[in-house]
């Protein structure tokens, strides 16, 4: 991330009276300076964790997440043809977005780590972007760091015929465009699951006139250096993965550039699930479909996603 004039950060949380469990939690990071993905100028990030869900043994089986951010991205519409509908491309828009994320650990071993996970995600961006993913299987080596698992993820993006639409403001983002401080995010933490959840898939039945797809699922392998850092080339050659949807050459060169995502992404969301079990998957999948579509290096935008989603531990 780049250099920073000021940056500020604030976070409450409420807890369970009665067993201290983490009941939610509301986090707002500020930033003034430069950003290797909305380049120069403010940077505000806001989120809300709710929704816990606790097992007999304590362990924590799911998390709500929903995220406030400034967005850069590359958003599509469709214009009608003689020969049917054909997928158009607008790069680098710049808007901001609400994300909502609802993850699950269905499986753990008997040292407490995740066997098996799911995920679901929306985000009230022009295209009304929604994943599915798991991550099953999951194995560890010696270092107790995960190193296979298997993979499956599904990329949905709904296309209009409007090509003004990619900078539109979602209707979550603006309902809690104007809550500031992390008190007051809890305050709406309450909401999340309810009122927030049922205004993204209103949005998103809204804008897929068009609605394309890419699959992707396999093994997904984790290779590491000496040091434990992930080595990219090594787990992509070892990592197994097959790729489908309906997308197709037709569709304006869209099919193959969500294909190649879903192989990079299902990797990805390993390795980030390698470092935060309950991580917004969503985000660093955009981040992934982002470099893909602009030519740029996967790897970077994986670090850079992840400095800025993880920055409230890093500050």
């Amino acid at each position: 991330m780049g250099a920073r004039d000021k940056k500020t950060k604030t976070s409450d949380k409420k807890q369970n009276g009665e067993t201290e469990r983490l009941r939610a939690s509301g986090s707002r990071i500020e930033g003034s300076g430069s950003h290797p993905v909305w380049e120069s100028g403010r940077i505000d990030y806001r989120s809300i964790e709710t929704g816990y869900v606790y097992d007999g043994q304590g362990r924590q089986t799911e998390s709500w997440s929903l995220s406030l951010a400034p967005l850069k991205y590359d958003y599509f519409y469709y214009v009608s043809q003689s020969g049917g509908k054909s997928a158009q491309q607008l790069a680098g828009v710049k808007t901001t977005a609400a994300t909502l994320t609802d993850t699950k650990t269905s499986r753990f071993d008997g040292m407490g780590r995740a066997l098996e996970t799911y995920s679901l995600s929306w985000r009230d961006d022009g295209n009304g972007t929604y994943t599915e993913s798991s991550d099953k299987e999951i194995q560890y080596n010696g270092m107790g760091l995960k190193s296979e698992s298997n993979v499956a993820s599904t990329v949905y993006l709904g296309l209009r015929a409007y090509p003004e639409g990619g900078d539109d403001v979602g209707p979550v983002y603006s309902s809690l465009s104007g809550t500031l401080s992390s008190g007051s995010l809890l305050n709406a933490a309450d909401q999340v699951i309810g009122s927030y959840w049922g205004a993204l898939k209103s949005y998103r039945d809204e804008v897929k006139e068009w609605d394309k797809r890419s699959t992707s699922s396999g093994k997904g392998a984790l290779v590491y250096d000496q040091y434990g850092n992930v080595n990219e080339t090594a787990s992509q050659n070892q990592s197994h993965l097959t790729q489908g949807g309906n997308l197709s050459e037709t569709d304006g060169g869209l099919g193959e550039t969500l294909n190649v995502v879903g192989q990079v992404a299902d990797l990805a969301l390993s390795q980030l699930s390698r470092i935060n079990p309950v991580f917004r998957p969503l985000q660093l999948l955009t981040a992934v479909i982002i470099a893909r579509l602009n030519g740029q290096d996967m790897g970077q935008a994986v670090t850079e996603k992840l400095v800025e989603m993880g920055a409230a531990e890093a500050m």
